[in-house]
């Protein structure tokens, strides 16, 4: 794997974490809106529909 793709890993490994520890201290409906808030922007940056991807009812689950 190159270079640039470790870094990417590393940071979704990093982001991943950061939601474990959001999700373990917000409530439902906080945690909730920041995962939309974080889609969107995901979205903007790179005009991919990581919401779309990523819900329980597609093939990824990603859930």
């Amino acid at each position: 794997m190159s270079a640039e793709g470790n870094e990417v890993l590393a940071e979704a490994e990093w982001l991943a974490n950061a939601l474990t520890e959001a999700k373990n201290e917000m409530s439902l409906n906080e945690y909730l809106l920041m995962l939309i808030e974080m889609n969107m922007k995901i979205e903007e940056i790179t005009k991919i529909d990581y919401g779309s991807i990523c819900a329980p009812y597609s093939d990824y689950n990603c859930s």
